[in-house]
């Protein structure tokens, strides 16, 4: 058995994702947090690495990078997913939404929208949109 070690920041509570699409602009994708914080989000980068989907931060170009965001949904640290199977994954099972796209007319709420994931270990329930407090 191969123990899968992680280097999450202690501060993170959720994963943003961020990719360049192939005519160069940038895409932004909604912020999942984690109900279990912490424990919920290393649960979840366990899972990705034992598939071999997510790295460090590495010297290729990645497809998209997984950013691990602390409960002011600031960015604590950076992983790469390296492949399109890797991003669809993470897409997938953070039930991810596009906020923002480089060019696109900025939406009103782009940066109040999360999504909390559920309790159950590795399989958290509906996300549910939530505001951050403060934001309009």
């Amino acid at each position: 058995m191969t123990l899968v070690t992680t280097d999450l920041p202690p501060q993170t509570v959720g994963f943003s994702v961020f990719r360049t699409l192939p005519d160069g602009r940038g895409r932004q994708y909604s912020t999942a947090e984690f109900t279990r914080g912490w424990a919920g989000a290393e649960h979840f980068l366990r899972q990705i690495r034992i598939c071999g989907a997510c790295e460090g931060v590495a010297s290729v170009p990645a497809y998209a990078l997984l950013d691990a965001v602390d409960a002011d949904g600031e960015t604590v640290h950076t992983y790469d997913l390296p492949t399109a199977e890797a991003f669809r994954y993470a897409y997938r099972k953070l039930k991810l939404r596009v906020v923002y796209t480089d060019g696109d007319p900025l939406p009103r709420t782009a940066s109040s929208w999360r999504t909390t994931r559920g309790s159950g270990p590795g399989c958290p329930s509906r996300a549910t949109p939530q505001r951050r407090p403060g934001c309009g």
